[in-house]
């Protein structure tokens, strides 16, 4: 139910509609004072289903409103009665026993407070006037008469009535749960159960007797808590050996809040039998799978604490439990931090991985732990998680960063970027934000990756290099003292043929403006580089191109070819001829352009790649454009980021290091640690070292720095040899 007090000026309002989580609420009564400047109402909403605001809306001029919100359980749908008037009170006949009873009250003072039998609900300002609510349940049939205190200035009021349907349906058990998972138990060892009712229930109506063993054990039961409205423990000790099966008596009397008794026929049980020993003789288990990190198996940091609960079969001997128990069996050092039984036999086990690798703790074999009747856990093999961490370099102060690779960037306008940044995307990472792994330059200043171009209309937009950016820290970033930098200069509508026309040699001689201004850019992004980072040795890793849209004509479309190959010459003579150059080639889509000249500009840009073994050209053809058919959309430019970064990954060699285990069935493990994401690895198998006897295993793409392959157990025992190669089609 909702009760609304409006006050305005300048004529009648009235309330149009209230809306709740989408649903529309029926309207139980509305009025407006005779004067036409206070209005009171009050609507509500059968069986609601969700969760969601609350909208009001209004017709006329409004200055304030007061609201208030109840909610009701075990009432009947609709309202019984409702009344109303102008003045401070209002009389209403209920007509229905137990009838709860709403009201809702405006008048041109400050408040306005219900009074007795009434409990008050809202009370204060609304606008310049003021309003308030209140509400009762009333048991008996005849008028009641809402009344509020506060100013007798253009006073309104209304109420209503809805049913109470009595609680007439048993309670049921939901769940029982032992807290020693199944047994067994020895005789005279504490067992806690947890009984989970479907609603509150009255804990007077609880009594030890209402509960006995349905197993063969002789029992006791401990004095019963109750740990909220709907859930009681209660400690039962077999005294003897047999089973133990919870279980409720045929005879108890145990009853909701409403005095609804739980039926207990048939009767109720648990449905674990657990086993009563008269002697402890059983060893303790632990499976990999009840070892299990805070982590959710997502990489860490070097030297953050990751903690692990480790969950044996049955309680231990807390004294037996230490650090000298646990190993990693992971490439990454680690130290052990607190060892904690939080409840018997559940343990949780902090471990810090000091370095990169990978993380994955296990019990080793030979370890000495018991439970409290000294029986030892088998530990002739580890004990391990079913799980790898992958445990990363930390974000290192800049004196510690040791190697930077940088890449350039420049163009037109597609490399300058036109979409908005609010179009890239916020999840699994957040485009929109500063990536602050990644050093970038664009222009005139050194931060960290983010949308920066500033074009029409004073919003920020961005180009290829926020994913291109992305990608390459991903794959080489990541890694003690290594960061990835972009320097970036690029200006819409610019021509290769006279912007960035190159001189012929290393210096600026001859350059046009926009390649002179690119250098200058070079030279100061290198600078300030060296500057944040002392200690790192820069080395520039590639070059990316994208132009060619403004070539496009009968001028300058039949020289590109030639102007393209002189401009990487130019550049590679200015930054080491061994520099790669990535272009993407002008996109099919471009329709914006001549049909014949953007044809020759593509001709000359996949030639000109074609005939330089460190030249690679992007394919643009299907990346989303804009409706001009000239530009890239957000679409569009993340897809040319990407495809750019791995043009430039692509030559680089297959430097990973893998680790082989076992998991818990048996199975062969391969690890492949500090491999590049989004590159594909293939594992293969050759019983001899034949070259024409290897097979393939498994082809997996990497998602991050680690690659799990697996070797079934069945070939375990056999000779066999392993690689793992790269997909260079990737």
């Amino acid at each position: 139910m909702v009760t609304l007090s409006a006050e305005g000026s300048g004529g009648t309002r009235t309330v149009s509609s209230v809306i709740y989580a989408g649903d529309a609420l029926s309207e139980a009564i509305q009025q407006n004072y005779s004067g036409g400047s206070q209005t009171t109402a009050i609507y509500y909403l059968d069986n609601p289903t969700s969760v969601g605001d609350l909208v009001v809306s209004f017709s006329g001029n409004m200055n304030g409103l007061g609201v208030s919100l109840i909610a009701l359980s075990n009432v009947d749908s609709g309202v019984s009665v409702t009344a109303g008037s102008d003045g401070q009170s209002v009389a209403l006949a209920t007509t229905e026993a137990d009838s709860f009873v709403v009201a809702s009250h405006a008048n041109n003072g400050s408040s306005g407070t219900a009074q007795s039998p009434l409990t008050a609900l809202f009370d204060g300002p609304v606008g310049s006037a003021g309003g308030g609510s209140g509400y009762n349940l009333f048991a008996s049939i005849g008028e009641v008469t809402p009344t509020f205190t506060g100013s007798t200035a253009r006073p309104v009021t209304v109420a209503a009535a809805f049913v109470s349907v009595p609680d007439n349906t048993a309670p049921i058990v939901l769940s029982i749960a032992d807290d020693r998972r199944g047994g067994p138990v020895v005789k005279d060892s504490l067992v806690n159960y947890t009984l989970v009712f479907n609603e509150a229930m009255d804990a007077s109506s609880f009594d030890t007797s209402d509960f006995e063993n349905a197993g063969s054990a002789a029992i006791d039961v401990g004095t019963i808590i109750q740990n909220a409205p709907n859930e009681f423990l209660i400690p039962v000790t077999p005294t003897g050996s047999g089973t133990l099966q919870f279980a409720v008596t045929g005879a108890a009397v145990i009853q909701d809040s409403a005095g609804n008794a739980l039926v207990t026929s048939p009767q109720v049980t648990d449905d674990t039998v657990i086993t009563v020993d008269e002697v402890d003789n059983t060893a303790p288990t632990l499976a990999s799978s009840d070892i299990t990190d805070d982590r959710n198996g997502e990489p860490v940091d070097a030297n953050t604490l990751v903690t692990y609960m480790v969950v044996f079969s049955e309680d231990m001997d807390a004294a037996t439990v230490d650090a000298s128990d646990f190993e990693n069996a992971g490439t990454a050092p680690i130290s052990i931090g607190a060892i904690v039984e939080i409840i018997p036999g559940i343990f949780t086990v902090e471990v810090t991985p000091t370095g990169t690798g990978t993380l994955r703790l296990q019990i080793g074999a030979g370890a000495s732990l018991t439970d409290g009747s000294g029986n030892a856990i088998v530990t002739d093999t580890s004990i391990f998680d079913d799980s790898y961490i992958a445990v990363e370099a930390a974000p290192v102060p800049a004196a510690d960063v040791t190697r930077i690779h940088v890449y350039l960037l420049g163009g037109q306008s597609n490399a300058d970027g036109r979409p908005v940044a609010s179009d890239l995307p916020t999840s699994p990472v957040n485009l929109q934000e500063p990536q602050d792994d990644v050093d970038f330059y664009p222009r005139d200043n050194l931060t960290t990756l983010r949308p920066a171009t500033f074009f029409s209309g004073g919003e920020v937009k961005f180009g290829p290099e926020i994913t291109m950016g992305r990608r390459l820290s991903d794959s080489l970033g990541g890694r003690a003292g290594i960061r990835v930098a972009i320097l970036k200069y690029a200006l819409g509508g610019t021509k290769l043929a006279t912007d960035w026309v190159p001189g012929g040699d290393a210096t600026t001689t001859g350059d046009g403006p926009q390649y002179a201004a690119f250098q200058q850019t070079v030279t100061n992004g290198l600078d300030a580089l060296a500057a944040a980072y002392p200690n790192a040795t820069l080395e520039l890793e590639g070059m990316v191109w994208v132009q060619g849209e403004s070539d496009a004509n009968s001028t300058d479309a039949p020289n590109y070819e030639s102007n393209l190959t002189a401009f990487i010459a130019d550049l590679r003579a200015t930054y080491g001829d061994g520099l790669p150059f990535v272009l993407s080639r002008l996109s099919s889509g471009q329709t914006a352009l001549n049909s014949t000249y953007l044809t020759t500009i593509r001709n000359a840009q996949t030639t000109v790649a074609d005939a330089d073994s460190l030249t690679e050209w992007v394919d643009t053809d299907g990346f989303g454009l804009s409706g001009d058919n000239l530009h890239f959309d957000a679409t569009g430019q993340q897809q040319l980021g990407n495809a750019t970064a791995g043009a430039l990954l692509s030559p680089r060699p297959f430097t990973t290091n893998p680790t082989l285990g076992y998991d818990g069935n048996g199975d062969v493990v391969i690890v492949l640690e500090n491999a590049f994401r989004g590159f594909a690895y293939v594992f293969q198998t050759n019983p001899d070292l034949d070259a024409e006897g290897w097979v393939d295993v498994e082809t997996l793409t990497a998602d991050g720095s680690l690659v799990f392959f697996t070797y079934p157990s069945s070939g375990v025992g056999q000779k066999r040899f392993f690689r793992i190669g790269r997909v260079l089609e990737n």
